[in-house]
This record gives C-alpha cells, structure tokens and sequence, in this order.
C-alpha cells in the first residue's frame, strides 16, 4: 500500500516529493508554452496535478526522441533510480534515465534537492 511504504512502484508513480512541486511550478511559470517539454509518464502525473498546462509534452525520454530546444524535467524517481517510464501498449516500461546525454547535450537550468529541469 501506498500509505505505507515510501519504496516500490505505486510510490514511485503517485508519490509527489515537495522538490517535485516546485521545480513543476517554477517550469510552469518560466517555460515558454509554445515549447515542448519532456518527461516520463510518472512525472507527467505531477505535473498534471499541479498546473493546468494539459498540452506541449512529450512522454519519451530516449536521446534521438527529446527536442533540441525543448524542456525535460526530471523527477525525483528519473534521478535517483535513474530510471524513467513510459506506457507502451497499456503497460509501463521502465528504461534509462539519459542522464548523460543530458549532461552533454543540455543546460541545467533549474536543480533543487529532488528535481532537475534542462533545456
């Protein structure tokens, strides 16, 4: 249950740590609408259930797939299991969080002590 454990799945998919909320904040204040962020379907759902932006995302996280100029953020869950999810025919399926890749090819432009935000 979600209730008691701070580990596993379900928490990783449904538990928003308060570095989460605000870094989604601070991107939905300081993005440009027009551009595309990316981020994985666990971390779409909290930035769902803190904004009211429902267009502009991109749910893969894979190197050839982000945007050159878009925003990824990047959860709590992406940084520290360096793992990232997507939904490929009803089921999640989890793969590499490119954390090198966006070390290279990226700016940080936005970090606390749970989130990261690149562009």
């Amino acid at each position: 249950s979600l209730a008691l454990n701070n580990f596993g799945e379900e928490y990783e998919r449904f538990y928003t740590h308060d570095s989460e909320l605000a870094a989604v904040k601070w991107l939905d204040s300081h993005s440009d609408t027009r551009v595309t962020m990316s981020m994985d379907q666990y971390s779409w759902l909290r930035f769902q259930s803190a904004t009211n932006r429902d267009t502009g995302f991109l749910f893969d996280l894979t190197p050839g797939a982000i945007p050159q100029h878009g925003y990824v953020f990047a959860s709590n869950t992406n940084l520290k299991s360096v793992m990232a999810r997507t939904n490929y025919s009803g089921q999640f399926i989890g793969y590499n969080f490119p954390s090198a890749f966006l070390d290279e090819n990226t700016n940080q432009i936005y970090s606390n002590q749970g989130s990261k935000i690149f562009k």
